[in-house]
């Protein structure tokens, strides 16, 4: 487990933190709200109330988390696809997780941004949610999410129901190149890490 603490100030590099985005979590969305913050210095997003960032390297040493240096995290500010997706309290950028993992005691021996994989379904979901009153809407429907009883109403449902149907292909043929070219100009929306602990 790789920590670094904080308080209002970032956990990464100590600047200070500053009001990034409020975002609707799972559930009863006209209820549950989170509020998140982001370092100015080196990119980091963080929920408001944590203080603590935790990567977990697997057996192989391999971490991945989304992008906020992304193209997507840039075209979807609060509405980005990973914010509704995502089970983290951190959303690191290359300079945020290079900082965290040397404050930690490990060496960052490669970092990707990988063309395809789950950069490309948040890309579709990030540009999708610029039509739809629900953000996630197709992936939290399709996960058993989100439906009627937690919609924010049933009109709203039916309307993001009929556009997500109709805009669903035609934003896939935009999502699919504009992530590739991302990706080459290194701003990808997913970040693969392959890391070594140092030795004591």
């Amino acid at each position: 487990m790789i920590s670094a603490s904080g308080s209002r100030s970032c956990p990464a590099c100590g600047e200070p933190l500053y009001g990034w985005a409020v975002i609707e979590s799972d559930g009863d969305s006209r209820a549950a709200r989170e509020v998140l913050d982001r370092c100015e210095e080196c990119g980091l997003g963080i929920a408001h109330e944590t203080s603590d960032v935790n990567l977990a390297p697997d057996a192989q040493g391999r971490l991945t988390a989304p992008n906020r240096r992304s193209w997507q995290a840039g075209i979807g500010g609060e509405h980005w696809a990973p914010l509704e997706l995502e089970s983290t309290d951190a959303y690191l950028t290359p300079k945020a997780l290079g900082l965290l993992l040397d404050g930690a005691g490990y060496e960052l021996l490669v970092l990707r941004q990988p063309a395809l994989g789950a950069n490309q379904l948040w890309m579709w979901q990030t540009l999708l949610n610029a039509f739809t009153f629900h953000d996630g809407f197709a992936i939290r429907v399709l996960r058993g999410r989100l439906g009627l009883r937690n919609a924010r109403s049933a009109p709203a449902f039916v309307v993001d129901l009929v556009v997500s149907v109709l805009a669903a292909l035609p934003l896939a043929v935009a999502a699919l190149p504009l992530e590739l070219v991302a990706v080459v100009v290194r701003r990808g929306g997913l970040l693969e890490a392959e890391v070594r602990r140092l030795r004591a």
